[in-house]
């Protein structure tokens, strides 16, 4: 998209730039147990796919940086492969609300805005959760900036000389960052542009209280739905890109990031947690996440499953070979991308009842667990929001 349209590209850029203050100023409004500094997004001339939360010499102020990489392949990504998002989106199989629905001529711009805010609200939530300020509590080695690439994070010192607990400390501030993100589209946030997309689609007046001044966990049944793909498949995206962006010297045992399928597992049980309205979750000594699902709890936990990720997925497997998914979601070999698809799909289906991980990816979502509380105990007094687990 660099050479082919530069005027379009200025315009998005400045979306880009609107979109992040719109996400600044939502935040700014929600209260907090700590002040907040300021928070300025810088756009760099760099076709890496990257961005970085860091602070500065003013304590109170932190810069989000973004690659103009990023914004060209989100939006390359989503324009090529609309054969697939399209029906990712309205899928009507088994879905009685959705019988008459029709397509939005804005359907690829909000899966692209939703991508660019989880982006920015993941690097945000680094700085919400207390890992830029982590190493200083824990004598660390990892920096206090964070990045989407891995060899940003991993910079600044000798890679042998970090240990197996230093990396896995920095998967969790990875999935924390992800979820936390996941949370704020979900609950925090009026998304303005999802509520006209699901107006338009299923032929309500978006002026109508229905969807008025509601986030995605506030709307009611096929439109909460609907919502609930679009946030989806646009986090799916950008773990895609994230990984196809990763550089291939970096090897399995000393990736400063998770998995690809860890973090795909991770935000899958964030989601199928809220999409279940599942609020009473215990974490016991060694930091295990327990939730007892009543009757109802299992029904919509079917539902996310088979209404939401099962359309999402079936349709992302199709991307272009730029953008496969093949061996993304499996750490095994496979010949397509739809067998590392079910092997995932099995492995968190053994994650969602408790079961032993067979897969690297949920083995070391298993790692990142167990040390929930040694490492929230530690962020307890420099996060923003005392209901952060």
């Amino acid at each position: 998209m660099y050479n082919q349209d530069k005027k379009l590209f200025q315009i998005i850029c400045k979306d880009c730039i609107d979109t992040f203050e719109i996400v600044v100023e939502g935040i700014s409004k929600v209260h907090t147990c700590r002040s907040l500094g300021q928070i300025r997004i810088i756009m760099n001339n760099d076709k890496d796919f990257d961005a970085q939360i860091r602070p500065t010499a003013d304590e109170n102020l932190f810069f989000v940086d973004i690659n103009e990489g990023v914004i060209s392949r989100i939006y390359d990504l989503v324009n090529s492969n609309k054969e697939h998002i399209s029906p990712a989106i309205l899928d009507k199989n088994n879905c009685d609300p959705f019988q008459s629905i029709t397509e939005s001529p804005y359907l690829l711009d909000t899966v692209y805005d939703l991508s660019l805010q989880f982006i920015f609200h993941h690097e945000i939530s680094h700085y919400l959760c207390g890992h830029l300020e982590y190493n200083e509590h824990t004598n660390s080695l990892l920096p206090r900036a964070r990045s989407l690439k891995e060899s940003t994070i991993g910079f600044y010192y000798n890679k042998k000389d970090v240990s197996d607990e230093s990396i896995i400390r920095s998967h969790y501030l990875e999935l924390e960052a992800d979820a936390t993100s996941i949370e704020w589209l979900l609950d925090r946030v009026v998304l303005g542009c999802v509520n006209r997309e699901i107006s338009i689609s299923l032929g309500i007046n978006e002026d109508d209280d229905y969807l008025k001044n509601k986030s995605i966990s506030e709307l009611p049944s096929g439109s909460r739905l609907l919502a609930f793909r679009y946030l989806l498949l646009s986090v799916w995206i950008v773990i895609i890109l994230i990984e196809a962006n990763r550089n291939k010297k970096y090897s399995e045992d000393k990736k400063f990031h998770p998995l690809p399928s860890a973090r795909l597992h991770g935000v899958l049980s964030t989601m199928l947690l809220w999409y279940s309205n599942i609020d009473e979750i215990n974490i016991n000594q060694s930091g295990e996440m327990i939730v007892s699902p009543g009757e109802k709890h299992r029904n919509n936990m079917v539902e996310f499953l088979q209404l939401i990720v099962k359309p999402v997925a079936r349709n992302v497997i199709n991307f272009s070979d730029e953008y496969s998914i093949k061996g993304l979601v499996s750490p095994i070999e496979v010949e397509r991308s739809v067998d590392g698809l079910v092997e995932f799909m099995r492995e968190f289906s053994r994650i969602c009842q408790r079961q032993q991980p067979v897969t690297n990816g949920g083995k070391q979502l298993e790692r990142i667990e167990n040390i929930r509380s040694e490492i929230t105990g530690i962020l307890k007094s420099v996060r923003f929001f005392e209901e952060m687990l």
